[in-house]
């Protein structure tokens, strides 16, 4: 299960390094030094949480937490470079470094060993995986043409973005499973027609193993 120590920890050895590079590969280090001092001031003053209700549960602040430096970068790189470039800038970034984070959390499983596990004990891998998006709430289904399948009902990223008035922000972090799941060394093909963020009534989450389909990873 996801905690402080090893968000943090993720965030400290990977995410901001992966940050950095796409900063450096984007803006080139002239308009990162020069940008420098406003993106860390405002990342210590803004709130853009300050007229929410509080945060209820734990998985609530992580999602909160996760999404704070996105809408303050969108908030501060707008009015520079555009809303446009600001977007294609913000889904390198969490796409990037969301793939690393979905790597870090999320326990992926074989195709022969998932085969040889009995019913039973696939949907309790289901299950943890589900457990490990924080910022989601789903449940197991049965679908005929995939190994395994989830549908999140509830995503605090979708809710967050709402709620602030960002929504063109939500389809961001989807995108950040689509870019791990589509990695040639990841056993595992990811098809996701509908999505919260595209105002569908679920994530529709389905899986094959790669070597079962010979396709590739898509996203409708």
């Amino acid at each position: 299960m996801m905690t402080w120590r090893r968000l943090l920890l993720f965030e400290g050895l990977i995410g901001y390094p992966t940050a950095l590079k796409i900063f450096i590969a984007h803006l080139g280090w002239k308009k990162l030094l020069q940008l420098f001092p406003k993106l860390v001031w405002n990342s210590v003053i803004l709130n853009p949480y300050h007229s929410l209700p509080q945060a209820k549960t734990l998985k609530e602040r992580f999602s909160r937490h996760q999404l704070k430096p996105v809408v303050n970068l969108y908030e501060t790189l707008c009015p520079i470079l555009g809303q446009q470039k600001t977007l294609e800038f913000l889904k390198s970034l969490v796409s990037q470094s969301g793939a690393q984070f979905v790597a870090y959390n999320i326990p992926l499983i074989d195709a022969n060993t998932w085969h040889s596990l009995a019913p039973e004990s696939k949907e309790q891998h289901t299950t943890q995986i589900i457990r490990q998006f924080f910022n989601a709430e789903g449940q197991v289904v049965e679908h005929p043409l995939f190994d395994f399948s989830f549908d999140v009902k509830v995503c605090h990223f979708v809710q967050l973005t709402a709620q602030l008035g960002r929504p063109e922000l939500a389809p961001l972090f989807c995108a950040a499973d689509g870019a791990f799941f589509n990695q040639e060394e990841v056993p595992i093909a990811l098809y996701r027609e509908h999505t919260l963020a595209k105002g569908d009534s679920c994530c529709s989450f389905r899986f094959r193993f790669k070597e079962d389909s010979e396709v590739n990873s898509h996203e409708k």
